[in-house]
């Protein structure tokens, strides 16, 4: 089937609303903390079981897509990222919104979330068979590798000040991250004797705590409405215009994301935060990331969207997810009798051009609704502090409850959302905390791996050239500081000559 067959196929009546209502839930779900992509999906497969494997695939493929960029949204207006992978997209697509700029941040999310999500496709479609035999290189050595540099460049690229603090940050978020039972051994550790802590504390909880509680506890003594001027300043266009202008960051952004995507459980979440740190270390002005920087918002949304396509190379090519969200895309395919592989390839090469056709219509459907809705998401900021943060604070604590029906889960979020407010307070980072606890685990279970297979030997972590070359952008990343103070000290001197 070629391309022109596979399109009219996704857009015979029936096909088209199904995967309309995949983008439409997809958004919503997205917007709604604590739901995310992979649970949208695992909701739907059960409802999508039923229909023709065709249908059924591209409304999963509609609402993933989707759920990734609505997460966007909330991240934008109310800084409480809808899912782990637009916790970057809050650096700077809050204070554009406090700036009265939410919806030029709405256009530079939808556009930027298109180009990586195309992006994202253009890379499965072309370079799967060689990025997967390339992914099947990284054994736990290099994974335990590259989890260390992504906390690293986060550690040291995002913090304003002293890089130590952001060093401290991510230790605090080790300690999160190790708490249950023991990856390898099975052994409990830090649970205090509480049956709560024995399955540690979920991601989503840590997030809904750091950003959607803090940011309620930074508003309770402020009067007025999200945009500090009260009023919607800037036009929808010139969000996208910006995007285009900042194309050297959105095209690194996509790689970045691409490359995260094909990595076994790294994620939406890592891609992004990395990609918004090197768009931060190689912009000509650092210091105005965090503060409503276009470049911000774009790095995060190409890079999280440009993570599907990436993902599906090695779900599709060899049967192992990217991450959470591929994991329950490839269930859904696995529920119709179609296996991942060569065979997925010679067996089934019509439905696999329906997926690459809906997966590029899928980044088209959500900019265009996107961008449709915006003038009506943008009000959000205009709403008096004293209506909106009680509607923030219920569908926050209504995310962390759902996630396993636990009241404890929104204590917990409750808990760490006053510790995120005093480390604010203190310029102290959350995004090096939040990196650990994403990376933590797999750094421990990829270095335990690696010891058992070595015998104990930490030679293992020099052998191999993929695993050099990630102790030198680790080093290289620890050392990013101080080459800034020396840049910037040498550059005083020639000013002052």
């Amino acid at each position: 089937m070629n391309i022109i067959d596979a399109l009219m196929t996704i857009l015979t009546p029936i096909n088209a609303i199904w995967f309309l209502m995949g983008t439409i839930l997809g958004i919503i779900a997205g917007a709604l903390p604590g739901i995310g992509a992979s649970l949208t999906m695992a909701l739907l497969i059960p409802i999508t079981f039923y229909l023709p494997p065709e249908r059924g695939l591209i409304t999963l493929i509609a609402a993933w897509a989707a759920a990734v960029y609505g997460g966007s949204i909330s991240s934008i207006l109310i800084n409480t990222p809808g899912t782990g992978g637009n916790v970057a997209t809050t650096f700077d697509g809050f204070p554009m919104a406090r700036n009265g700029k939410a919806r030029v941040a709405l256009g530079l999310s939808a556009t930027s979330s298109m180009i990586g999500g195309i992006f994202g496709v253009a890379t499965l479609i072309i370079f799967a068979p060689i990025i997967a035999a390339f992914a099947m290189k990284f054994g736990p050595s290099e994974y335990f590798l590259l989890a260390i540099f992504g906390l690293a460049i986060i550690s040291t690229t995002t913090t304003k000040g002293s890089a130590l603090k952001g060093l401290i940050g991510a230790g605090i978020g080790l300690i999160l991250s190790f708490i249950g039972y023991d990856i390898i051994s099975g052994h409990l550790r830090y649970d205090f004797g509480t049956i709560y802590l024995q399955d540690g504390i979920h991601f989503l909880i840590v997030v809904i705590g750091l950003f959607a509680v803090t940011q309620i506890l930074d508003f309770v003594s402020e009067k007025g409405t999200i945009a500090r001027a009260g009023k919607i300043e800037g036009q929808l266009f010139e969000g996208i215009f910006l995007t285009f202008k900042n194309w050297k960051v959105l095209i690194k952004s996509c790689i970045i994301g691409a490359l995260f995507g094909f990595a076994p459980g790294v994620g939406t979440s890592a891609a992004s935060l990395v990609a918004y740190g090197e768009a931060k270390n190689s912009s000509k002005y650092p210091e105005h990331f965090g503060e409503g920087n276009p470049e911000g918002v774009i790095a995060a949304e190409a890079a999280n969207n440009a993570v599907q396509g990436g993902a599906l190379i090695p779900a599709l090519t060899l049967g192992i997810p990217g991450n959470s969200d591929s994991a329950v895309f490839l269930a859904g395919l696995m529920i119709y009798g179609i296996n991942p592989g060569r065979d997925l390839f010679e067996r089934n090469p019509n439905l696999v051009s329906i997926l690459f056709v809906a997966l590029i219509l899928a980044q088209v459907s959500l900019m265009v609704i996107g961008l449709s809705l915006t003038n009506i998401f943008s009000k959000i900021t205009v709403v008096p502090l004293a209506i909106l943060m009680p509607i923030v604070w219920l569908v926050a604590s209504t995310g962390a409850y759902a996630l396993h029906n636990n009241i404890i889960d929104v204590f917990a979020a409750i808990i760490l959302g006053i510790v995120g407010f005093f480390m604010r307070k203190y310029k102290f980072p959350i995004v090096p905390m939040l990196m650990a606890v994403i990376l933590g685990p797999i750094a421990e279970k990829n270095f335990m791996r690696a010891m058992m297979l070595s015998d104990n030997s930490y030679r293992i972590f020099f052998s191999g050239y993929i695993n050099w070359v990630l102790c030198i952008m680790i080093v290289f990343a620890l050392l990013i500081p101080t080459i800034r103070k020396y840049h910037l000290k040498r550059k005083s001197l020639l000013l002052n000559k």
